[in-house]
């Protein structure tokens, strides 16, 4: 059945945002389904080991850069540090957010995608918020390195400062803000049929979908699927160069989407 074309309006209720793209799933993307309360945990169980899979992130890695220390342990600082950031950004979904899964016969989920509402990730100030809470565990072992760690996080100012901008542009849209594959799983297509949804869904409500990325590799990946870069910020005594915010052309342009079964 054809997917179609109605204007979404950024006043409407949670409940109804969520009902639509749940009615859109069923109705063109029936392998993909939104989560249920009881698989939260699971969930976030599935993106931290997706997370840990992935190489580092550029920004995980710069934040808990401290060459005293010796690769194993930065690496596991990094990695109790995700699980604090993933945490902290995974529950406001149960309220302000949808988040799509891909579960095998069994039921377990094997991939999942989490977007914030429009409306709800609008201030600034959110990437920041989101390195201080993920700083408690790593500076409770390491004080020393506590105090690097803020100093370092005065520069994300700039990165949400563009956020902010690029949503002042583009107006009501949704955010993705979590995208993730089981280990084991990744370069299978699953994130690609995620995407594929995601972007059809921003298609047929003529409304964007936004997301932010640091690697070369994660805007070329992305710009497959019609994303391109809106606004790039800085990190000041960073060597990976660019925090980038893309936003979803197709939003203007609906169309037949064909999904991956």
């Amino acid at each position: 059945m054809g997917c179609e074309s109605s204007k979404v309006q950024a006043t409407e209720s949670a409940t109804v945002q969520i009902s639509r793209y749940q009615e859109f799933l069923q109705r063109c993307a029936p392998s993909i389904s939104l989560i249920s309360d009881k698989e939260a945990a699971a969930c976030l169980d599935m993106w931290v080991d997706s997370f840990q899979a992935d190489p580092p992130n550029p920004m995980f890695l710069w934040i808990v850069k401290d060459e005293r220390l010796s690769k194993e342990e930065q690496r596991r600082r990094l990695m109790l540090q995700l699980r604090y950031m993933l945490d902290y950004v995974a529950r406001p979904l149960k309220q302000y957010g949808a988040t799509l899964v891909i579960r095998d016969d069994s039921g377990a989920i094997q991939a999942a995608a989490g977007l914030y509402m429009p409306g709800t990730c609008k201030a600034p100030g959110a990437m920041s918020n989101l390195m201080v809470v993920g700083l408690p565990p790593v500076v409770k072992y390491a004080p020393r390195w506590g105090t690097l760690g803020w100093k370092k996080l005065d520069s994300l100012k700039a990165v949400d400062r563009a956020k902010a901008d690029l949503l002042k542009e583009v107006g009501p849209s949704w955010y993705l803000q979590l995208l993730g594959v089981k280990p084991g799983l990744q370069k299978a297509g699953y994130g690609r049929r995620l995407l594929e949804a995601i972007c059809a869904f921003s298609d047929e409500q003529q409304m964007p979908t936004l997301l932010d990325c640091e690697t070369e590799w994660h805007e070329n990946y992305y710009g497959r699927f019609g994303f391109r870069t809106g606004r790039m910020a800085g990190l000041l005594g960073s060597s990976q160069g660019c925090f980038k915010f893309q936003d979803e052309l197709r939003c203007c342009l609906p169309k037949q989407t064909a999904l991956a079964p």
